[in-house]
């Protein structure tokens, strides 16, 4: 809960599906672009993530980032201006970044912050200072983490050294325990981040790391609880996650020597799969890990950012899924959520190229914001001034700390990986919160294309020769509203009224030699587009042909040709023939497509009619439910009211206001209104 929350209610609401809101489909504009809302000079450069949490008293978040050469931890608030800045004496430069828990002291929050010599530092997080520190062995480019590792409710400060031993502090400073125990305890060479979580749920969290030759998992007493040796060398980030949502929770690492991602059972140390990358020797070597439902399908992708420059996405069961090829010989650090409030997660890479890099959710490029220098660690997403608006945070070699925005709407539920450590402790592990739990999934169906019918006439002049002076009317053809010929004389089509297999209008394609191909403009594949339902009716003699045509910025992805329902007479008939596509699963990397059809060529005198053309896009989406307060009614003193909206219909909605403290305040129910009305009169639908 927010260090500022005032006392105010919290809304609890409960829905039982019955049916499905059809919606009109959703097509993209032009591309946002992100706005600078303010910068701070740092005095050297910024190799750490920024850590963003709300723990003062002041307006919104705040932001702390290690400044490298200064060696010196500083708090930023919102809007940019210095709370505290906290020197500790450092020898040497400060490259790691700060970890903090609400956990592990009795009032406010604690930060840790560890220096390669050999110091951890605990500070009190409003305001600078410091708490104990103590010598614990050089940690370098690894963060120290909180975590509860022995259950009892208060984090305790884990720490990885160069010098191959992991140390679990207690929140006062003593040691708790050492890895390894003892002389004759053979050491680990610790090659990544460490990520800790309760994976069997004990209530105490386990602890994971990777030496040389593969992962090593330690209970809460510091105890080897297995270790898998693979003989491949792993050096860079761990984390933990459950991407399959099976209940059993997977640690994802990287094999340099193979370039490989490969997942193992967190509780037994078990290879589960092993996903090939780029055929290049040690691509993999400080890679990046990112976990998040890009596609909506109940189940996360892993991405990884490798030192050649290239973003990988894998599906939850380690099947490639696209790649992005960005400035070869940079590593790209990632963060992953829904910067520009469109609904769909994209994919943040902070380069060493000195660009911060923006895809969508197949791996297409977005947008990109250069920098003078280069960029080492991953941005960080979060609300920021808690203005309802996405900020991007992130740091950079020219000693600048930036804060970005798109102005699109925070939701916290769409940003799956919103930091490098996934979280405030570091923890590394999306094994808990909402983040975790597998949303309930809804599927809908609307149309993709409102003129496939051809019930929408448009009128053209046609083009003729008039004596000069003389004024005559033109004539003009009538040709259907969203299509167009391709290939053909365009005096052979036209609108027909009198042969209709549905509605009020249908085509007719006049007889001819020559080939008549026409096609509707090019449709957007919207966002979260599972598959496609299609048809269209012919009547007349031949064999006509429809196809999906997918495309993208290259070029043509795939060709879908439509089935015919029966074969058809050599002659006219009256038998409209049916054409369609079922369950047509859109490319991964198309953008675009058209429906083109191709009228048979004949010498008979016979016309051929087109009708009954239809689109239909599958959706399948998480439940979505979302309450809208009336500020006008704390602004001005009207009615307090809110309203909950969803995409999906309830047959009832029941809300339940709690306190503070968790007791049930009030309970009633929701009514559906097809209007509702403002403070200020005014109805909305």
């Amino acid at each position: 809960m927010s260090f500022k929350e005032r006392t105010m209610a919290v809304l609890r609401f409960f829905f039982i599906p019955l049916i499905l809101f059809f919606q009109s489909p959703i097509f993209s504009a032009a591309l946002p672009k992100p706005r600078l809302e303010w910068e701070f000079k740092a005095e050297s450069n910024l190799y750490a993530p920024p850590l963003v949490a709300d723990f003062h008293p002041n307006l919104g978040q705040e932001v702390v980032f290690s400044d490298t050469e200064a060696r010196k931890l500083v708090c930023l608030s919102a809007t940019g201006e210095m709370i505290w800045e906290y020197d500790g004496g450092w020898t040497k430069r400060l490259i790691s970044g700060a970890s903090l828990s609400f956990n592990a002291v009795k009032e406010g929050a604690a930060i840790l912050i560890g220096n390669p010599d050999g110091t951890l530092h605990c500070l009190d997080a409003r305001s600078g200072r410091k708490l104990w520190a103590t010598q614990v062995g050089e940690i370098s480019w690894t963060n120290a983490i909180w975590a509860d590792v022995d259950g009892d409710g208060r984090d305790e400060a884990v720490a990885a050294t160069r010098q191959q031993v992991i140390t679990c502090l207690r929140s006062d400073g003593s040691v708790l325990w050492k890895y390894p125990k003892g002389e004759s305890s053979r050491p680990s060479r610790i090659s990544s981040t460490i990520s800790a979580a309760d994976v069997d749920g004990d209530g105490a969290s386990e602890v994971f790391f990777c030496s040389l030759d593969g992962p090593v998992a330690l209970d809460g007493n510091g105890d080897l609880l297995w270790e898998t040796p693979l003989g491949d060398y792993y050096l860079g980030s761990l984390v933990l996650g459950d991407a399959d949502f099976n209940g059993s929770p997977e640690v994802y690492s990287c094999s340099v020597d193979e370039s490989a991602l490969v997942a193992f059972d967190a509780r037994t140390g078990e290879c589960i799969w092993r996903a090939q990358m780029r055929e290049s020797e040690h691509s993999t070597s400080g890679s990046s890990l990112a976990l998040g439902d890009l596609d909506f399908d109940g189940q996360q992708e892993i991405l990884v950012g490798d030192e050649t420059g290239a973003i990988t996405c894998f599906d939850c069961r380690g099947g490639f899924q696209w790649l992005y090829q960005g400035t070869p010989k940079t590593r790209a650090a990632l963060s992953l959520g829904d910067v520009d409030g469109d609904g769909d997660i994209e994919i943040l890479a902070a380069s060493g190229d000195r660009t911060l890099t923006c895809l969508d959710s197949r791996g297409n490029l977005e947008w990109s914001w250069e920098t003078d220098r280069r960029l080492l660690a991953p941005a960080t997403l979060t609300d920021l001034d808690e203005d309802g608006r996405t900020e991007i945070v992130f740091g950079s070699c020219d000693r600048l700390l930036r804060v970005l925005t798109l102005e699109g709407r925070y939701d916290k539920d769409l940003i799956p990986w919103p930091s490098a450590r996934f979280d405030s402790p570091q923890s590394g592990s999306s094994l808990k919160g909402a983040t975790h739990t597998k949303p309930r999934m809804i599927e809908r169906e609307e149309s993709l294309y409102s003129f496939a019918g051809f019930e929408h006439p448009r009128r053209i002049a046609q083009s003729l020769d008039f004596p000069r002076g003389e004024k005559q009317k033109q004539p003009t053809s009538t040709t259907p509203e969203g299509w167009r010929v391709l290939e053909g004389a365009a005096n052979r089509w036209s609108m027909d009224s009198e042969l209709v297999r549905e509605g009020k209008h249908s085509i007719r394609i006049g007889s001819g030699t020559d080939p008549f191909v026409f096609t509707t403009s090019f449709i957007e594949v919207p966002r979260r587009l599972s598959a496609i339902q299609s048809e269209i009716f012919y009547h007349g003699p031949g064999f006509p042909k429809a196809t999906l045509c997918w495309w993208n910025d290259r070029g043509i992805v795939r060709e879908d040709e439509f089935n015919l329902a029966k074969s058809i007479p050599s002659d006219a008939s009256d038998t409209w023939v049916r054409l369609s596509a079922d369950q047509v699963k859109p490319p991964q990397d198309a953008n675009r497509f058209q429906l083109i059809c191709s009228n048979p060529m004949n010498a008979s005198g016979s016309a051929s009619w087109w009708d009954g053309g239809a689109l239909i896009g599958k959706f399948r989406e998480p439940a979505k439910v979302e309450s809208l307060v009336n500020q006008v009614g704390y602004d001005i003193g009207a009615p307090k009211r809110f309203t909950v909206q969803s995409n999906f219909l309830g047959e009832q909605a029941i809300f339940e206001i709690l306190s503070l403290t968790g007791e049930s305040v009030f309970a009633g129910r929701l009514e559906m209104a097809e209007k509702i009305s403002g403070a200020y009169g005014n109805d909305w639908g």
